[in-house]
């Protein structure tokens, strides 16, 4: 019996591999209920602001200044048999009995949907411990999903040890599930194991019914990661999925600004924003966010060749794409503003602001527009002038409302820049709930 029969394809990990941008509370003193990730959020700033001397270029913004990963955009759900059929027949030879005795040992497909249906869930809503409940109870039936769920738990619980252990397991039991590589050589990615990473890489490339584009870009991702900027783009040129198109672009641009190609990148970058611009119907969430990376690595290339009003004019017109919402690329548009505005250093403070506004329309539902508060680390003179830092990355109908609701200073700053470190996203408020 092949060692990996007996596991049920799940690959619906798109949700799961792209970043969580949380969004950040009210402090405790406000009434109504409290979004996580305030306190984790201001630790990060503190290392932003610590870290940025230190770091430099290549590391601050080089990396990560993509999404975290690229989704799964071809989900794979084939049935048990399908299963069976596509990734073991062939090496069982034929043997009638083998294959019916896996058909038979899978426990209730259906149930085992429901569950994952469950386990996504309570995922969604922080319920760890149900979800690895569930998570546990998948891999007992043979689901491959069990795998996934437990993985994203453990990250998000902060043990990515574990994280790793499971989806090692994971591809172990279920070879032919290229989902699971494609994980498992992100995690090795992120820890600098690139070997490893390069390897899961070509496993995935190996099983039935991959998504090649999927694996590639994350696979150029990986090498980006190593500076192999050339291997990198020999990697891309193997994508031809016209469903691809949009990303390999963008990639293949970010690539040419850090080979200082600045030229041959503004022509691919600019043809980008063009097609995306002048598209006909509105375009998908996804697809916007790559016009938005477009943008941003338009202006690192006008910051990188000395064009700094240019790298200032791209960046802010990014952040109006944005419609004041976080994207991915917004640390390095954020860096890119600080280079290109470089003044004096002198009489600068590390500030911690919570502002509020009120939305620029109400939503489906409400009578009036909704107040909301965001979370900002702003090196600046002082808070009114770290206000006006902050207004302009807003939707310009909704610069007049916007109040510091408090400020914290961690002091005087030496050497850095002025400017906005870090922007949460938006926590949003009735005007009974002020």
């Amino acid at each position: 019996m092949v060692h990996f029969l007996g596991y049920n394809v799940n690959c619906r990990f798109g949700s799961l591999v792209m970043p969580v941008t949380s969004e950040i509370s009210a402090p405790s003193s406000l009434a109504g209920p409290q979004l996580p990730g305030f306190q984790c959020e201001r630790q990060a700033n503190t290392q932003i602001s610590q870290n940025h001397d230190k770091q430099g270029f290549a590391d601050c913004i080089a990396w990560p200044v993509r999404p975290r990963y690229y989704v799964f955009r071809d989900r794979l759900n084939l049935s048990w048999n399908n299963y069976i059929t596509a990734f073991s027949w062939q090496r069982l030879n034929g043997k009638l009995e083998d294959l019916l005795r896996g058909v038979l040992s899978v426990q209730n497909e259906a149930a085992a949907n429901a569950r994952y249906a469950e386990a996504k869930s309570a995922l969604q809503r922080a319920d760890f411990r149900a979800a690895e409940k569930l998570a546990k109870e998948l891999t007992r039936m043979k689901y491959s999903g069990g795998f996934e769920i437990l993985a994203e738990v453990y990250d998000a619980q902060d043990k990515p040890e574990k994280a790793l252990s499971i989806l090692e397991e994971g591809a172990k039991k279920a070879p032919g599930v290229w989902g699971l590589w494609l994980m498992l050589a992100n995690r090795y990615s992120d820890r600098q194991m690139f070997g490893k990473a390069m390897d899961a890489y070509r496993r995935a490339l190996s099983c039935q019914q991959v998504s090649i584009g999927t694996v590639l870009l994350n696979q150029a991702l990986c090498l980006m990661k190593q500076s192999k900027f050339e291997e990198a783009l020999l990697v891309l040129q193997e994508l031809h999925d016209e469903a691809w198109r949009i990303q390999r672009q963008v990639m293949v641009g970010s690539i040419l600004v850090e080979l200082r190609r600045f030229d041959h990148a503004k022509q691919i970058l600019e043809e980008t924003i063009k097609e995306l611009e002048s598209a006909d119907t509105v375009i998908s969430a996804t697809l916007h966010e790559e016009l938005l990376a477009a943008m941003v690595y338009l202006a690192l290339a006008a910051c990188k060749s000395g064009a700094h009003a240019t790298a200032v004019e791209k960046v802010l017109h990014a952040f109006e794409l944005s419609k004041g919402q976080v994207f991915q690329q917004q640390t390095m548009a954020l860096w890119i503003l600080r280079e290109s505005e470089l003044g004096s250093q002198e009489d600068l403070h590390d500030l911690r602001l919570l502002i509020s506004g009120v939305w620029h329309s109400a939503f489906e539902g409400h009578s009036s527009p909704s107040g909301f508060f965001r979370n900002l680390t702003v090196v600046a003179r002082d808070p009114s002038d770290a206000l006006t830092l902050a207004s302009r990355l807003e939707p310009e109908e909704m610069r007049s409302s916007l109040r510091i609701h408090e400020c914290e200073s961690k002091g005087a700053t030496a050497g850095m820049p002025r400017g906005v470190y870090f922007r949460s996203g938006y926590a949003f408020f009735e005007d009974g709930d002020s």
